[in-house]
């Protein structure tokens, strides 16, 4: 199924084989009671367990300690999961299924991995819209890019990044496999040495390789400007360069999209949550933005306490005067707020944050074209992400 591709993808890191062996395999599945889907048998016999997909903040479960899990599906009683990969307090797993490609090749699902409370215990599990091949070609791609030695970071600006044929085109890169998913796709280039990363989330192409001046070359050969993500071994801070600071500014009701999602579901009476919200700015030493306050007010929770959404306001934490209050973006980012500050920051790979927008979004909602609007609807990191 997608061996060959996560052979090329090996082939960038260590030299270790995999000790795994289809008798171990059929031993881990004579104890689960059901057989793996193919595209993890054959990752398991691909790579080894020292090797950085294995070992990273977001890692995958060694064969040995997968495990059956009980976790609640919407209308319905709790299913058996089988969790394979895990980022911060998530994990990703399958259901055993019985019928069609969905033996072959699962879809993948999003929950709580270690439930701390009755609450997360009973939290419903997120369906992806990916199939387990795709999303593994995503997460081992991206694995192994990080574990480079240096590593060129392209400025999105340079590229059509939405047109990802074009982008394989710009860098001379040949995709592995044609598996598409909601991470992003690993490339080889005509140079074997280098690794390439086309990452959807980012919206940005990695280049990579064993040297820094293999990286240098290939750049300076397709005229594109890039900055070092990682160089030498050595993370590079982030530079801003060009990047203009945002800009602070009193923030804007966010009422439009209220309105909006008032035509999906009913919100609720402010008035019955006021004094809970301000005990919970009282416990954090900081103020709650008026818009994520609105939005605490009036949307049930019920439509907020999912995966990848919105942290509810009694989890709420101060870390170092970052508060993180919107989860997720597929695992990879997390969004938080600082006091009396409007600017939302958006966690980075390497655990640093970084200034993404204005926590009210304001640049959607005078916007009249459809598409447009549609564009908020969308985003990764709006007020309506998590309730639709």
């Amino acid at each position: 199924m997608i061996l060959e591709e996560l052979k090329k993808i090996k082939s960038f890191g260590s030299d270790r084989e995999s000790y795994v062996t289809p008798e171990d395999i059929a031993d881990k599945e004579r104890e689960l009671g059901f057989t793996l889907p193919q595209a993890l048998q054959e990752f398991y016999l691909t790579f080894h367990e020292n090797d950085p997909v294995f070992s990273a903040k977001n890692r995958f479960i060694p064969l040995r300690e997968l495990e059956r899990t009980e976790r609640h599906l919407v209308g319905s009683q709790n299913v058996e999961v089988i969790t394979f990969y895990t980022y911060g307090i998530w994990g990703v797993g399958f259901r055993k299924e019985t019928s069609g490609q969905d033996i072959y090749d699962p879809y993948t699902y999003t929950y709580y991995n270690n439930p701390k409370n009755q609450k997360q215990k009973q939290a419903s599990i997120c369906r992806s819209g990916y199939r387990l091949s795709s999303s593994m070609l995503g997460w081992v791609s991206a694995q192994q890019l990080f574990s480079q030695n240096s590593i060129g970071r392209i400025d999105p600006k340079e590229l059509a990044y939405n047109d990802q044929e074009a982008v394989c085109k710009i860098f001379n890169m040949l995709p592995i496999g044609q598996a598409e998913n909601n991470i992003g796709r690993a490339c080889s280039t005509k140079n074997p040495d280098l690794y390439g990363f086309i990452d959807f989330g980012l919206r940005c192409v990695f280049v990579s390789a064993d040297s820094s001046s293999q990286v240098t070359d290939f750049m300076e050969n397709i005229h594109v400007g890039f900055q070092w993500y990682k160089l030498d071994g050595k993370l590079i801070e982030k530079t801003h360069g060009t990047q203009k600071p945002i800009k602070k500014r009193a923030l804007l009701d966010i009422e439009p999209a209220i309105e909006t999602l008032n035509h999906f579901i009913n919100v609720i009476d402010p008035q019955s949550l006021e004094q809970e919200i301000a005990e919970v700015g009282q416990r954090l030493g900081a103020v709650i933005p008026e818009p994520l306050k609105k939005l605490y007010l009036c949307i049930p929770r019920k439509y907020l306490d999912a995966p990848n959404c919105f942290v509810l306001p009694e989890c709420l934490k101060n870390e170092d005067g970052k508060i993180r209050f919107l989860s997720g973006s597929q695992g990879v980012f997390d969004y938080a707020f600082e006091h009396l500050s409007p600017i939302v920051y958006r966690s980075e790979m390497d655990g640093s944050w970084s200034e993404y927008g204005v926590i009210d979004l304001c640049q959607y909602f005078g916007q009249k074209k459809l598409k447009d609007y549609a564009a908020f609807l969308s985003s990764s990191s709006s007020f309506c992400r998590g309730v639709i």
